[in-house]
């Protein structure tokens, strides 16, 4: 205890002396700093002035430290660093060691925007001594500080810079003058002749103007800019500014006025406010709805439709029958959700003049703002019109009308190639995962002529198990079917390929059991229900039949099986897949399979995996594969980037072997990083 309070003395004298010599060490470094330097040294100088804020002295001896450091000594970072330092603490002490770098092109601004901050005027002196001497470019930091700083002896160059034939700085000078308030507006008003940069600086000083309660100077502006000189873009919105400056009353009885003007511009900025108006107003309105300019008559249509009242219902059910598409859309949208069911039967009729995809999705999702319920009986009793049926039979599946299951599964029957196509998508959104729903589209698929419309089938019943979220229980439905035929020979042979698309325990029993079957037919389809399997469960059996002496048509369904699964997402690491996906390829004995090989490596991303698809480029049959698998490969960037000199070299040979145009441009956005 005696030896603890000397050390505790001691530390207490020391840490400050270390904390001290540490800052002082910063403000060193800080004014020597170059890029890429370590900022420590300018935290801390920061931090130690942004503490002497609620310190006047203090404050003010920071600011003379700072400005010690601008010199030829310090660096010109470190010189823009003590500039900025003093934007914050400076005074007009300070002014001489900054005027000394305002045209310097490191320092430059931050010595301006430090001098503008201290203003009065020693630092306005400063500043319009540089702008004096500055031509060009540079002239437009020194114009926005000397108009901070209302500077109207500067006006003079200002306003000549206006009228230079640089356009750049003329645009610069004339926004410049709109910050000079009246005296600028003077010289604005003064200048010749009228163009578009001076129309638009009249309007940001009008503004300004405005905003600084001179509403009676900026009315006046804006009166002079509505003028025939003036382009329709200015004049526009001169008017609409004008326009704010009114009270309510004024602004609600103009633009009723301006609606019925012809001039085009007025009535433009009276279509904008028409939300102003109340609907009983707008009602009033559509009596007179053909002396509207018509620049606004869309506007205002839009707006009266949206409208809850029957006469704005009745407005947009007239307009269904419009020759202008825009005004039919808009008709059709107005009465989303807010007619009557019984105007179904209109909105059904212009489907069939419909232009476009776009029209249709509007009229089928106001259509089915009804809902299933109130719109179900109309959509039903026109499902079997050939103009109707398509959108119909879409509008009923994102309803969910089931009742409408059956007569599409019989649409469905027809020899019209397009019309079983666009029912079974239907149909594919419409069903449910369920034995209802499942068993009819069995029904449906036995009864299809074997080809494209019983693989049509087949991938919609697919689709609509998989909304099962149990995969084990996903063919139960169909099993319950094969069941309830009393487990036919013929059935369960025409259904099994399918069912081993859906997979599960119970379907892998018979499928398992049927494999050993002493029917050469009954072990074909069993095997191509094997080949079917949704995942890899079943891939070391396919290996195995791949690799025995079975019938050559049964090893080669095996070989493309196992290829398949061996690529499918799973646990197994990426060199493991492409360890079975290389004997796989020695297995292989035809063109086919060994492209089949070839085009299933995308799914392996590694660099192992590119060399060894690289090294069939030289293979006449399998080299456009190669190609296309490597420009795939080489588009992910994890991959390519930490190798880019193996792939830069691998696509350089893809573009030189490859056939197909489009193949060989990837590649070479690929190999430049595009």
């Amino acid at each position: 205890m005696k030896m603890f309070i000397p050390i505790a003395l001691v530390l207490l004298v020391i840490i400050p002396c270390a904390v001290s010599a540490q800052e002082e060490d910063a403000w060193q470094q800080a004014a020597v700093f170059q890029a890429g330097s370590d900022t420590c040294c300018q935290i801390i100088v920061a931090t130690e002035i942004e503490h002497s804020y609620g310190d006047p002295a203090k404050r003010n001896a920071l600011a003379e430290k700072s400005a010690s450091f601008l010199n030829e000594n310090s660096t010109a970072l470190g010189r823009q660093f003590y500039c900025l330092q003093l934007r914050n603490i400076g005074s007009e002490a300070q002014v001489p060691a900054l005027a000394k770098y305002i045209a310097e092109p490191v320092e430059g601004f931050a010595a301006r925007a430090a001098l503008t901050n201290i203003g009065g005027p020693k630092a306005i002196t400063a500043l319009r001594a540089a702008f004096e001497k500055t031509e060009g470019l540079e002239t437009i930091g020194l114009m926005d500080s000397l108009a901070r700083l209302n500077d109207t002896e500067s006006l003079p160059k200002i306003v000549a810079i206006a009228n230079s034939d640089n356009k750049d700085l003329a645009n610069a000078a004339l926004w410049t003058l709109t910050k000079f308030g009246e005296d600028g507006l003077s010289c604005l008003q003064e200048m010749e002749p009228r163009n578009l940069a001076l129309d638009n600086a009249l309007l940001e000083a009008a503004r300004l103007l405005a905003a600084n309660n001179n509403e009676a100077k900026a009315e006046e502006i804006y009166s002079r800019l509505d003028s025939p000189e003036a382009t329709s873009f200015i004049r526009r919105a001169a008017l609409a500014k004008q326009l704010a400056l009114k009270d309510s009353v004024e602004i609600h009885d103009t633009v009723l006025a301006w609606l019925f003007d012809r001039d085009l511009v007025k009535a433009q900025i009276a279509a904008a406010h028409l939300k102003l108006l109340t609907a009983s107003e707008l009602d009033e309105l559509y009596e007179r709805r053909e002396d509207i300019n018509p620049v606004a008559a869309t506007a205002f249509f839009v707006i009266h439709t949206a409208q809850n009242t029957p006469k704005a219902r009745q407005a947009a059910l007239d307009a269904l029958a419009s020759d202008n598409r825009a005004t039919r859309v808009n008709a059709i949208r107005a009465l989303a959700g807010k007619s009557d069911p019984a105007h179904i039967p209109q909105l059904l009729k212009c489907v069939e003049t419909a232009c476009d995809p776009m029209e249709l999705s509007i009229l089928a999702s106001t259509i089915q703002c009804f809902g299933k319920e109130e719109a179900g009986p109309y959509l039903m009793s026109a499902l079997q019109q050939p103009a109707l049926s398509y959108f119909v039979m879409d509008c009923l599946a994102a309803l969910k009308c089931y009742e409408a299951i059956d007569p599409m599964i019989e649409m469905a029957r027809s020899d019209d190639e397009d019309k079983v196509k666009k029912t079974l998508n239907a149909l594919a959104t419409l069903c449910a995962p369920d034995k209802a729903d499942l068993t009819r589209l069995a029904a449906l698929y036995l009864d299809m002529t074997p080809g494209t419309a019983r693989e049509r089938v087949e991938h919609t019943i697919v689709f609509v198990a998989e909304k099962n979220p149990d995969p084990n229980l996903r063919a139960d439905p169909l099993l319950f079917f094969l069941e309830s035929k009393g487990n036919d020979e013929t059935t369960q042979l025409a259904l099994l390929p399918l069912l081993g698309k859906l997979g599960g325990s119970r379907v892998s029993e018979m499928i398992q059991q049927l494999l050993t079957n002493n029917d050469p037919k009954i072990q074909a389809v069993a095997m191509r229900a094997l080949c079917n399997w949704p995942n890899a469960e079943h891939i070391d059996q396919l290996w195995s039949y791949a690799n025995s002496d079975i019938d050559p048509a049964f090893k080669r369904m095996a070989l493309r099986a196992f290829i398949r699964v061996a690529t499918l997402k799973s646990e197994r690491s990426e060199a493991e897949t492409l360890s079975m996906l290389q004997k796989a390829m020695e297995l292989a004995s035809n063109k086919s399979d060994k492209n089949l090989c070839l085009s299933r490596t995308v799914t392996v991303r590694t660099l192992d995996a590119a060399n060894w698809v690289a090294s069939y480029l030289a293979d006449p049959e399998l080299a456009e594969t190669a190609c296309q698998v490597l420009v795939e490969l080489a588009h992910h960037r994890f991959l390519r980037q930490p190798n880019k000199e193996r792939f830069n070299e691998i696509l350089t040979q893809v573009e030189a072997i490859t056939t197909d145009s489009r193949i060989a441009e990837q590649a070479k956005k690929a190999r430049l990083g595009m």
